[in-house]
């Protein structure tokens, strides 16, 4: 690849993060904009630039049912609770990630508040 001679059972963990960031696939790569998944009527389009559950050979496996469970789990969440910064606490929220083989979010404090219930 590239001049370099890879040897077989060599693992390769590829940075799967430069996807989303590059300019030549999104027009505000470090924005998030959700007009990067949406057509001219406003219609979802999958976009073969995003790969959050990977690609080709290594797929996740799971992907169908990670989404069910994550759109399932955050609409419960945002149903129930309205969320906040805690008192005092007036900063920006830092977007760089933590580097390492994973990319996690530095720490931070919300505060959820329980929504009014009509019922």
């Amino acid at each position: 690849m590239r001049g370099f001679l890879i040897p077989k059972g060599t693992i390769i963990v590829p940075n799967l993060r430069s996807v989303p960031l590059d300019p030549e696939h999104w027009e505000s790569p470090k924005e998030f904009n959700p007009k990067h998944f949406l057509d001219q009527d406003g219609h979802f389009v999958a976009r073969e630039a995003y790969l959050a559950f990977g690609a080709g050979a290594r797929v996740c496996l799971g992907e169908q049912l990670a989404r069910m469970e994550f759109f399932i789990f955050l609409v419960s969440l945002l149903r129930a609770f309205h969320f906040q910064l805690p008192p005092g606490v007036n900063e920006e929220l830092n977007e760089e990630p933590v580097v390492g083989v994973s990319t996690p979010p530095h720490p931070y404090k919300v505060c959820a508040v329980p929504r009014c219930s009509s019922s």
